[in-house]
């Protein structure tokens, strides 16, 4: 009689484990569910992020820079005080910020697009320092003889802009189709 309740409960004891077992695989296969779901949501956010912080506004502001070209011209602006000109000044204040906020979120783009960001950053701090050398107006300076160096570096800089333009909308590319591959997961 002992043996056959030792028999009955090892059998108890076995469809119990088995129960466990399942149920552990079940509750594994729920996680690892939701494991991929948050590590999808956190992809998408991270990417929307890159998109909204970084591409987008390098984009405005290439695309700005090539409809007025001496966007970064902030010296010649902050003179005028015409209040249609005043209007003029308080949007390149705000293509200044665009700058400012793309040299701080360009950690979020890849090494070929920080490269790009880098090196126009390079180029417009060049430009800049060629041009706050000279406390005069573009009209000035051509005055002066001194616009060569000037143009010399706003010809750089506008190379440097092109790649960066391509680098962005490249970027742009590899972002959307990463977004559609984490829908279709």
């Amino acid at each position: 009689m002992c043996i056959d309740s030792i028999s009955v409960l090892t059998l108890a004891l076995v469809g119990v484990t088995a129960y466990y077992a399942r149920e552990v695989g079940v509750q594994t296969g729920l996680i690892r569910k939701q494991t991929n779901t948050l590590f999808k949501a956190a992809q998408r956010d991270r990417l929307e992020k890159e998109l909204n912080l970084l591409i987008t506004p390098i984009e405005h502001l290439l695309n700005y820079a090539q409809v007025n070209p001496y966007y970064w011209n902030w010296h010649d602006a902050i003179t005028l005080r015409d209040e249609g000109l005043d209007r003029v000044y308080i949007k390149i204040n705000k293509i200044s910020n665009e700058i400012d906020n793309i040299l701080c979120y360009k950690y979020l783009g890849p090494a070929y697009l920080q490269a790009a960001i880098s090196a126009y950053e390079r180029d417009l701090m060049i430009l800049e320092r060629n041009r706050g050398r000279f406390s005069a107006s573009l009209d000035e300076l051509e005055k002066l003889g001194e616009t060569a160096i000037i143009k010399q570096a706003y010809e750089t800089l506008m190379k440097t802009q092109a790649i960066l333009l391509g680098e962005a909308k490249k970027r742009y590319t590899e972002i959307q189709s990463e977004l559609k591959s984490l829908e279709n997961i």
